[in-house]
């Protein structure tokens, strides 16, 4: 039990969560986490993506946030969206949560411009940054 509470811990301390916004909404339910979850695309997403799959063994927040899209989604749609991927941390000594670095892996900036989506929000020390997917590779 103690062995399971470290794990769990470990793997919270670590959280990346992210989402996809069109005009101030929120379009997946909820956000999205990193976990140990199959790292793919479900098909309606990969069909957007000439079948292109990530090669992680893990699966990214940017991804899951992709994969919580409804089906029948196009890439005319995509192309306003934002992802948002942030990096919460609640630091101890600070009494405050801290947000760190969430920029997406290179692999994930590659599906992220693949798709078309207009602009990447990410957290990192504190600070929110916007890039366009292009600027991330």
């Amino acid at each position: 039990p103690a062995v399971r509470r470290c794990l769990a811990k470990c793997r919270l301390e670590h959280c990346v969560v992210a989402c996809l916004v069109r005009g101030g909404k929120v379009l997946t339910p909820g956000f999205a986490m990193c976990s140990e979850a199959s790292p793919r695309l479900r098909p309606h997403v990969a069909r957007l993506t000439g079948g292109r799959q990530p090669r992680s063994m893990t699966q990214h927040a940017e991804i899951a946030a992709l994969n919580l899209l409804p089906e029948g989604i196009s890439l005319r749609q995509l192309r306003h969206m934002t992802l948002v991927v942030i990096r919460p941390k609640y630091s101890q000594k600070l009494r405050r949560t801290r947000m760190l670095c969430a920029q997406p892996c290179r692999e994930c900036a590659g599906i992220i411009h693949q798709l078309g989506i207009k602009l990447v929000v990410f957290s990192s020390e504190d600070v929110l940054h916007r890039r366009t997917p292009e600027e991330l590779l």
